[in-house]
Order: C-alpha cells, then structure tokens, then sequence
C-alpha cells in the first residue's frame, strides 16, 4: 500500500474524503473544500487556524512549498502520522478551517 492510499485510508472516519491529482501529488478534499496534500511520503494538512500553525511549527514543521494559498498547508508531524486518532482528530481541525 502506498503512501497516498494508506492516508485516505486512515482518514476514513471523517467522513468521504476524496482524493484528486494535485502539483504530482494529491489534493484531499471534505465536503467540497481541499484541507491536505500529499506529495511523496509526505502529507500537508491546512492550517488556517494560527493556534494549529504555531503547533506544527513548535514541532518543526515546514510549509509546502508552493505559492499562493497552498503556503497555508504544513507537514503533519510524524507524531500525528503515527496515531490514527490524532491524524484524523488534525485533519477534522483541518477540514473544518477551510470552510
């Protein structure tokens, strides 16, 4: 299983999250609005909400990067990727900041 699959697959209790081509990579999207990325081995969640940048940044995550609005989506740090709860607990904060 890849990278890619294995992140929608984690995420499956959000809801129907769908994935669709991105800059190579993919974009996930919740109830018609993108809140991550994954390119490569990595994956970006959004982080409109300045309290849950600062939490990544602490953590020392790094925006993606690309300009314009995709400057607002950060790594996920391995400590979130490692637990199931949490990465679907920071993607539902994620979702619901793009709205």
């Amino acid at each position: 299983m890849n990278f890619h699959t294995l992140v929608v697959d984690q995420l499956k209790d959000l809801g129907e999250v769908e994935d669709r081509p991105l800059l190579g990579g993919w974009g996930l999207w919740l109830d018609g609005s993108m809140f991550g990325i994954v390119q490569g081995e990595r994956l970006y969640l959004l982080t409109a909400d300045p309290e849950a940048r600062l939490e990544y940044q602490r953590q020392g995550s790094m925006p993606y990067q690309a300009s314009g609005p995709y400057r607002e989506y950060y790594r996920v740090p391995a400590t979130v990727l490692e637990s199931r709860q949490r990465l679907v607990a920071a993607a539902r904060r994620a979702a619901g900041s793009g709205k």
